[in-house]
């Protein structure tokens, strides 16, 4: 039998929230396809971000982000493994990411920090990749991706990445809610630590916050 002119339209009023359905299902699907003890590489411009998301992870939530940047010559990936902060992430909750820097050295990466020389002694120039372009553009794909919180994205990092981590802090105050460098002897337990009291009681205390107009840095 032919179609009424009423059926036809619902039928295109069905397909339309099908395939709504679809696209929003596969926008959860690259945060929600990870298993909850695992990470994977996210491309962000070209450029890969090791991402990593706590156990349990809900896509109908949304979670803090916190960079955990490596020092100089050093990896994402290896300053994630040796930090321990991926247990931290499980017990409270929170989505790591942890890039690598724009700079290759001997066997790693240094940041891109304008005017500071990296471990090779070189001075970044114009020509190297913006590491707070590509950090930046890392929270927007996470944020509308359904992942991440755009007011509970924080810093941690070591030696250069703690460097790294202080310079976000002055040129993304409006995209980073707080930070915690730490110099070559910082030990990670004390990152873990300090990270541990931001995201369990950051609502009620104010602890290096990056934003002057708000004493805490809400979770």
């Amino acid at each position: 039998p032919v179609l009424t002119w009423a059926a036809n339209r619902w039928i295109c009023a069905l397909v339309v929230c099908v395939a709504a359905l679809f696209l929003q299902t596969a926008a959860h699907a690259e945060c929600g396809d990870v298993s909850a003890s695992g990470a994977r590489q996210v491309d962000i411009g070209g450029r890969p971000m090791l991402v990593r998301l706590p156990a349990g992870y809900d896509t109908a939530k949304r979670y803090p982000l916190l960079f955990v940047l490596h020092g100089s010559n050093g990896t994402g990936a290896g300053v994630l493994a040796r930090s321990g902060l991926a247990a931290t992430s499980d017990r409270h909750g929170f989505i790591i990411a942890a890039p690598n820097g724009a700079i290759p050295t001997n066997g790693g990466y240094a940041w891109n920090i304008p005017g500071v020389p990296t471990v090779t002694g070189k001075i970044p120039t114009a020509a190297d990749p913006d590491d707070v372009a590509f950090i930046t553009a890392a929270i927007d794909i996470l944020v509308a991706q359904a992942c991440v919180d755009p007011s509970r994205v924080y810093s941690t990092g070591i030696s250069g990445g703690g460097r790294m981590s202080s310079w976000l802090a002055c040129v993304a105050a409006d995209r980073v809610a707080a930070i915690a460098p730490g110099p070559r002897c910082f030990t990670w337990i004390a990152s873990a630590n300090v990270m541990t009291d931001w995201l369990a009681r950051a609502s009620t205390i104010g602890i290096a916050s990056t934003r002057s107009a708000r004493p805490a840095a809400p979770v």
